[in-house]
């Protein structure tokens, strides 16, 4: 898997620690009212993954998208933030023939972040 890029977001504070991004305490998890209201249906492509979700109950500044590819179990690493409002996500950095787990948080305006989806599945057809 190739390495991936750091991101910036003003309400969550991340660590870059050798290739991994790791969440500060601070951005505590299950603080957040309610998880997005589904896991994320999958939309695969040779060259990428389109994640969709229902919005949360909760009124939520946004969604963390974390993406494992090593297990269905994780460790899911932090890939993108979404604006409030946005529900869907496409993961354009998959590698054909691999495949890829991912899953999906909300977070308020606290920087509280609610319990994550369950994991799905993406397998990228080999060209």
């Amino acid at each position: 898997m190739s390495a991936i890029s750091p991101f910036r977001h003003p309400k969550l504070p991340v660590l870059l620690r050798g290739a991994a991004l790791l969440i500060l305490a601070a951005f505590a998890l299950s603080g957040c009212g309610s998880v997005p209201s589904q896991s994320p249906t999958v939309q695969v492509t040779s060259h990428s993954v389109t994640l969709s979700w229902a919005a949360s109950a909760s009124n939520v500044s946004g969604y963390a998208v974390y993406r494992s590819s090593g297990d269905p179990a994780g460790p899911f690493y932090p890939l993108a933030i979404t604006l409030p409002g946005v529900s869907q996500y496409a993961d354009t950095t998959v590698v054909a023939g691999q495949t890829y787990y991912y899953t999906v948080t909300s977070f308020d305006s606290a920087n509280l972040q609610s319990l994550p989806t369950l994991a799905v599945t993406a397998t990228i057809p080999a060209n």
